[in-house]
């Protein structure tokens, strides 16, 4: 388990694409740590082979902006449940996320009118957020040294999955994909991955996105 006490997010940052993942701190050299947030996380192992873990996060942000610009509280609230079975040579995993923003039709307004120097989006921001994927693979290497891992992946996620006020759900920001491909480890450290994606938007005209993408990692 772990437990922890941290300075809070700026609501400025927050958007429509990306909810509240640009209110990190990172813009001035100065962080403000008026409303401060509490983050935990608990995990159990059942066996070898089943790992299951939840998570939260919550504090308010109003207080955390440039200026005394939002006298409502602005409290961010995310849940986060994962696991993953791996019985012998396959591998399936999952997560699902949930968020939750406090008066967002209210971090809306307030964003609005902020001064285009701050660099931030000013987009309108939803009540909730969700998102999800689920993931399953198979070594056909087996338990040799190496592995060889072709798997599937489901994502779908939504930063304006519900919205309050005169805030517009706008559908373009929820999109799904599907996910193929083969890593490849010649020793457990260093990873070749080769992977095909299709995404999808949630809109009328049914907009298809395809990539093919190749790449390189290692642990240290």
């Amino acid at each position: 388990y772990q437990a922890q006490v941290v300075n809070g997010l700026d609501s400025t940052g927050f958007s429509s694409r990306n909810w509240v993942a640009g209110g990190h701190q990172t813009r001035f050299d100065q962080q403000v740590a008026e409303d401060l947030a509490f983050a935990g996380r608990l995990g159990y192992f059942f066996g070898d082979d089943i790992q299951v873990a939840g998570a939260y996060y919550g504090g308010n942000t109003n207080k955390n902006r440039p200026k005394n610009d939002l006298q409502e509280d602005a409290y961010v609230d995310i849940l986060e449940f994962d696991g993953a079975w791996t019985p012998g040579d396959f591998i399936f995993r999952g997560q699902y996320m949930w968020g939750r923003l406090q008066n967002s039709h209210l971090v809306t307004e307030a964003n609005r009118n902020l001064s285009n120097n701050l660099g931030v989006k000013r987009t309108p921001v939803a009540a909730e957020a969700q998102s999800w994927w689920v993931e399953a693979g198979y070594d056909l290497f087996g338990q040799r040294a190496q592995s060889l891992i072709v798997y599937g992946r489901y994502d779908d996620y939504d930063p304006m999955h519900s919205t309050e006020g005169l805030v517009f759900d706008n559908p373009r920001w929820h999109a799904t994909s599907w996910s193929a491909g083969l890593n490849y480890l010649p020793i457990p450290n260093i990873i070749f991955k080769a992977e095909y994606n299709r995404r999808e938007v949630d809109l009328d005209s049914n907009y298809k996105e395809d990539t093919m993408a190749l790449g390189v990692g290692f642990t240290y």
